[in-house]
């Protein structure tokens, strides 16, 4: 994918689960270059933390939780599946933010040398999931992050 400039400083998409249980994402806009159908995040394009905001619109979906709980995360996709994001994780300076159960934000570090401080490219894809639960199933997206790295100052 071409890099997009000037990069946004957050992006956002909806989120729907067909019957077959498959999430679908749906950006617009600035964000429709950064966030593909799937959920991939394409941010190797720029150096800088990132809002993401993401929001349910299958009516009985929502948010696993009411904290990190509903989210998964890996530093290295090609090194494993992603994990219930921890408190304090690296990539995630505030954790997960919940404006109801159907939205939630977070800020995104961008970082790509796997928390090592270094800005040295060690994992230039990281792996996330959303942690979706209904009355009767749960349901999660597993896309990936392309990362770009922050600045050193």
């Amino acid at each position: 994918m071409p890099c997009i400039v000037p990069p946004p400083i957050a992006v956002e998409a909806t989120v729907t689960v067909s019957r077959d249980g498959s999430p679908r994402f749906h950006a617009h806009g600035a964000s429709a270059g950064f966030i593909s159908s799937d959920g991939d995040l394409h941010f190797n394009c720029f150096q800088h933390p990132i809002v993401v905001a993401f929001r349910i619109e299958t009516p009985g979906l929502m948010f696993q939780g009411h904290g990190n709980e509903s989210l998964s995360f890996a530093d290295d996709a090609a090194k494993g599946r992603p994990t219930t994001l921890p408190p304090k994780q690296h990539q995630f300076p505030i954790g997960v933010q919940h404006l109801g159960p159907q939205r939630i934000w977070f800020v995104y570090n961008n970082d790509w040398d796997c928390g090592v401080g270094d800005n040295r490219p060690r994992c230039r894809t990281s792996a996330y999931g959303l942690n979706l639960v209904s009355a009767r199933h749960r349901v999660q997206a597993d896309p990936i992050i392309q990362n770009g790295g922050s600045k050193i100052y």
